[in-house]
């Protein structure tokens, strides 16, 4: 108790939410990713116990990141009265984040959640039929593509250095320009 008889006695602190990414969530496609979250100072009593006064944010590779001595080897700082920054995380990997909320009446983590990154399909280019085609004699262009994360490929795309876009399928036929080309798939 306070001399002048006003109680002021220890709070809860402050609660935490994740928002976005959710948890769990998959297929993530850019190595841009914005977490976000909402924190919520308890006491109401004062003037001076209605903010957060800072946001600690754990992202790493392993679980769990709610820990103030968690290996958090991707993004470890703190972000201020921030509720989202956006970090830089490689394709393919799965992701687990957390945040801390500070303020006048304490420290409190939320719970870990995970996000992943889709992995970049592979392609590779089948064969080149005829390989060294007279001028206007049609080639055929065979390729293939695969997906590590399992899903399914929806797109393709034949390219030229000398006469850009041939096509959009795995198989595709074209009559290309005089001169060595270089082909991308």
């Amino acid at each position: 108790a306070l001399a002048n008889g006003n109680e002021r006695g220890r709070t809860s602190p402050p609660g935490i939410n994740l928002n976005s990414p959710t948890d769990g969530q998959k297929g993530i496609t850019d190595t841009q990713v914005t977490l976000s979250w909402s924190g919520q100072p308890v006491y109401r009593g004062r003037a001076d116990h209605t903010t957060i006064t800072n946001y600690l944010l754990h992202v790493g590779t392993t679980s769990p990141q709610n820990k103030n001595n968690a290996n958090a080897d991707v993004f470890n700082a703190n972000v201020g009265t921030l509720t989202s920054k956006t970090i830089t995380v490689e394709l393919g990997k799965t992701y687990y984040w957390a945040v801390r909320a500070d303020d006048i009446d304490g420290s409190t983590w939320s719970s870990t959640w995970s996000f992943s990154t889709n992995s970049k399909p592979v392609a590779s280019i089948d064969s080149v039929e005829p390989q060294t085609p007279r001028e206007g004699v049609e080639v055929t262009l065979k390729g293939s593509g695969t997906d590590p994360d399992g899903d399914e490929i929806t797109a393709y795309k034949w390219e030229s250095d000398q006469d850009g876009e041939l096509g959009t399928k795995a198989t595709v036929k074209a009559v290309f320009s005089v001169g060595d080309h270089i082909l991308s798939f």
